[in-house]
């Protein structure tokens, strides 16, 4: 009796096939798709039975990975060497370790989908277990993007032009255009600006005043960002002209030198506007028949838009 139980056992062990599973995750599948003692119990709900077994003769590869889709790639080794490979795939990972389970078990015992379950052993993984793992995975948040690199530790060109408003130069308030070049690195800009400014005709006593400028300014900015604070030190060629009332000469021009502060604030990755403060030396005063009828602003103000071209911080 006890060789025929002996017989009968190895019938049964016989009778059930076995494969041994390597399981691999891309990195970008990690989160998302079933590791090893997963996708055994999927495989086990389907079969009744682990049919995994570290000393088979059958060889199971499965890799997850993770592209427009998911996509699994499921290759079976036969003992005689004969193998077989199929690609599945699908928007969710656990549908797609449905799909999987269902290939592995149809490889690995295709008569035992038809066969009655056995009951599993204490030590396998249960699919409700495997399926509160997916859920977990799922709800995960997504992994924390890397930082910003900082920026370039060496001088970078940049510049841009720009629009200003002047107020306090000249008797009526002067528009014009600039451009700014000069070097970035890491918090700290230089930069060597040029801009023209016009008014039109302003009272100025009895006259009507008009009044023109050109000028270059050298600036060192320290920004922190959305901010920069900047200094300035130039000179501007500084004309006014009247259409009656001047005693000699009808037009003047002088040559001007000036310091400034300035503070912009960035209005996206390429845009800014900001504010000047400008003393001019020495202040430019309008004299009619003798008597000084205008004096520019002790402190100028100046309101800028501009653009940035070039390195960005």
């Amino acid at each position: 009796m006890i060789a025929a139980a002996v017989m009968v056992a190895a019938a049964l062990v016989a009778a059930d096939p076995t494969a041994v599973l390597v399981s691999e995750r891309a990195p970008d599948a990690l989160a998302a798709c079933p590791d090893a003692p997963a996708l055994t119990a999927l495989v086990m709900r389907r079969l009744g039975r682990d049919p995994f077994d570290p000393l088979a003769a059958r060889k199971a590869f499965v890799r997850f990975e993770r592209k427009r889709s998911f996509v699994a790639v499921v290759r079976v080794r036969e003992p005689d060497g004969r193998e077989g490979t199929r690609t599945l795939g699908d928007r969710s990972c656990q549908a797609l370790a449905e799909q999987v389970a269902l290939a592995l078990a149809v490889a690995i015992d295709p008569l035992g989908l038809d066969r009655p379950h056995f009951v599993r052993p204490a030590w396998a993984v249960r699919p409700a277990e495997a399926d509160e793992t997916f859920r977990r995975r799922r709800a995960a948040p997504a992994p924390t993007p890397a930082p910003r690199p900082p920026p370039p530790d060496h001088w970078a060109l940049a510049g841009g032009p720009s629009l200003g408003v002047r107020l306090g130069f000249a008797p009526s308030v002067m528009l014009g255009v600039g451009v700014d070049a000069g070097f970035v690195r890491r918090d700290w800009r230089l930069a060597l600006r040029a801009e023209t400014l016009f008014s039109s005709p302003g009272e100025a006593g009895a006259s009507l005043v008009a009044a023109s400028s050109a000028g270059l300014a050298l600036g060192a900015c320290y920004r922190a960002l959305p901010l920069e604070a900047c200094v300035r030190v130039g000179i501007t060629s500084w004309t006014i002209a009247a259409s009656e009332g001047l005693t000699v000469p009808v037009e003047a021009t002088r040559l001007l030198g000036f310091g400034a502060l300035a503070a912009t604030l960035a209005a996206g990755p390429r845009a800014y506007v900001g504010v000047e403060l400008l003393v001019p030396l020495p202040r430019p005063v309008l004299v009619v028949d003798g008597a000084d009828v205008w004096r520019a602003w002790p402190v100028v103000l100046a309101l800028t838009v501009g653009a940035r071209l070039g390195a960005t911080p």
